[in-house]
């Protein structure tokens, strides 16, 4: 198979600002997760393979709760979701295979499982859907006001079911998939992102750029970041916002999707 770098360098020019009005609210609250833009991501997505003329079998090395992939797999094409965390890909797994999850999240279960070592699908649910900001086992919090987080994560996860039989799970390092032909998405984590999860403990950011510019020369490979080394390129961005400043006012960031353009 020819490089896929010259046929995406022909539309290199390609650089996407546009906003789309969609509304996400339904999907589950996950740390860093991409459920308020994860349709725009995948649109964005649709669009590049259309343009290049070529739609491989579809990647996530990252997938988390899956706010970019559950998109495909609604629409019945395969997708390859992957995390590292065990517990969360024993839970989606779970789901898949018809188990439902608990109706109710108490503090004293929430704690019983923050201490277990035992990985299990309990376990996944758990830890996020009672943390704060669905950071898992990052503190017990099940509702804020009016909203209640984990009504919210329970019914967005079932909701998701039906799509899962489009979807193979896995649970192991980025490092050890070698795809050749596919799309990729990848939503590492964020350089500075702040989270202090222990998954995320030690991820070596050099070793990760390094790794999609080789994957670039076979694959269609599409990267969520804020910032990316100098050779990749921001196909699309948008501002959204997120949470509360001291002022009481909503935090902005940008989002960005980067590819590598230079062999």
């Amino acid at each position: 198979m020819p490089t896929f770098l010259t046929r995406v360098k022909s539309i290199s020019n390609y650089i996407s600002k546009e906003i789309y009005n969609v509304s996400n609210k339904e999907m589950p609250i996950y740390q860093g997760g991409k459920a308020k833009i994860g349709k725009e991501i995948a649109k964005q997505i649709e669009i590049f393979e259309d343009t290049i003329g070529y739609k491989g079998q579809y990647l996530e090395p990252f997938c988390g709760l899956l706010g970019v992939g559950i998109h495909f797999a609604k629409e019945g094409r395969s997708v390859y979701a992957n995390d590292i965390n065990k517990d969360l890909i024993l839970m989606l797994e779970a789901v898949k295979d018809d188990w439902v999850p608990p109706e109710i999240c108490s503090k004293e279960e929430y704690d019983e499982y923050r201490k277990s070592s035992i990985h299990s699908a309990e376990r996944g649910f758990y830890g996020f859907s009672c943390a704060y900001s669905g950071i898992f086992f990052a503190g017990y919090r099940i509702k804020s006001g009016k909203r209640n987080f984990f009504n919210t994560f329970r019914d967005g996860l079932l909701k998701m079911k039906p799509a899962f039989q489009n979807i193979k799970f896995t649970n192991k390092s980025y490092l050890d998939f070698h795809p050749n032909g596919m799309t990729i998405y990848c939503d590492p984590p964020y350089l500075d992102n702040g989270f202090r999860v222990k998954h995320f403990d030690n991820f070596n950011f050099e070793q990760f750029w390094q790794k999609m510019r080789e994957w670039s020369k076979y694959n269609l490979v599409f990267i969520s970041e804020q910032q990316a080394p100098d050779d990749f390129i921001c196909i699309w961005e948008k501002t959204i916002k997120s949470g509360f400043n001291g002022d009481k006012k909503r935090n902005k960031h940008t989002e960005k999707l980067f590819m590598y353009m230079k062999e």
